[in-house]
């Protein structure tokens, strides 16, 4: 039996004919050959000299083993196996512009897919005014609200491509965060509740609080403010959502606290609820659109600047009817 050797690697010159040698710019200026007419005219288009032209296109039918063209006839025309040809690499020539377009970082055009992570309030009042506006900036959106998919490891983990968001994480030195909106935390209760809003104490000890679940961007914020105020409210009610803290609320179980944008979302049970300041110092809730540096910047900022547009010209309006006493403390970007 004859000894085997090692076979030798081949070089880029010594690519095998068949399509898996195909080049990319030899289908380009085959493709404006084709369309052009002739070589010297899809040699001026693509700034290249006749014979570079008319070599590109023999190197293509050498790979694929056919003659694209009729060399007999002036100017040359198509073969039955160039159209043919002339079909595949069209399609092929354009997708990779495309893929080429929207994988660069100030790309023009639409995205094929676009994901984000988006809080549940500002889905619920704002986001579908904001999506309409920016529709065209993908093809495909994806839109998700929950907690995992609204926070800012969410990006890191690339879950989503951009989140909107009231996270108080650290911003990672790889995120960029905009402002949106600051608003405050008010102190909501039944409207048949009549006894003291001004002590954190006597509240809790009439009343229940209706908490918010562990997987809620609210929870951490109010645990805190609660410690500060030197109360623990017994566990009693706690749910995951601020529709169904709200109702409660509404329903007479206890109170809560929440913002003027929850409270306007759950807009159901308002007959039945009235909103106070906190006791003890002031809070905040900062929402913030997040994207990580140097993918999508062009994106993110044109979703900030119709978010701020739709706060500005038709949540805050209504919530100022709403809440007036409240509405002067919500502030967007440039307003504080």
């Amino acid at each position: 039996m004859p000894r085997r050797t090692k076979a030798e690697p081949r070089t880029a010159s010594a690519a095998p004919s068949g399509a898996s040698g195909l080049n990319l710019r030899h289908l380009e200026i085959f493709v404006g050959v084709a369309t052009a007419g002739s070589m010297s005219a899809a040699a001026a288009r693509l700034d290249l000299t006749q014979p570079a032209a008319s070599q590109a296109v023999g190197a293509l039918e050498k790979t694929l083993g056919v003659a694209l063209f009729d060399r007999s006839v002036r100017p040359p025309g198509l073969t039955m196996a160039g159209r043919a040809a002339l079909v595949h690499a069209a399609a092929i020539v354009e997708r990779v512009h495309a893929l080429r377009s929207a994988t660069r970082a100030d790309a023009a055009g639409p995205l094929p897919l676009l994901r984000v992570g988006m809080l549940d309030s500002f889905v619920a009042t704002a986001g579908p005014m904001v999506i309409d506006r920016v529709r065209d900036l993908a093809t495909e959106w994806t839109i998700v609200s929950g907690y995992a998919d609204t926070r800012l490891s969410a990006l890191a983990e690339r879950k989503v491509d951009i989140v909107v968001s009231s996270d108080e994480s650290p911003v990672p030195p790889d995120i960029v965060a905009l402002p949106i909106l600051s608003e405050p935390f008010m102190l909501v209760l039944p409207k048949s509740y009549r006894g003291p809003v001004d002590s954190m104490p006597e509240l809790v000890a009439r009343l229940d609080f209706v908490r918010y679940g562990r997987e809620a961007h609210m929870r951490s914020p109010l645990e805190q403010y609660l410690g500060e105020q030197g109360v623990q409210p017994p566990r009693r009610f706690q749910f995951n959502t601020t529709d169904a803290v709200m109702r409660m609320v509404g329903g007479g179980f206890g109170w809560t606290i929440v913002t003027p944008m929850i409270f306007y979302k759950s807009i159901g049970p308002m007959d039945a609820v009235r909103a106070v300041p906190l006791p003890g110092r002031p809070m905040r809730r900062a929402v913030i659109l997040a994207m990580r540096r140097g993918e999508h910047a062009r994106i993110g900022t044109t979703i900030q600047t119709a978010a701020v547009a739709v706060l500005r010209d038709v949540v805050l309006p209504r919530i100022a009817r709403l809440l007036p006493k409240f509405a002067d403390e919500v502030t967007l970007p440039g307003t504080e």
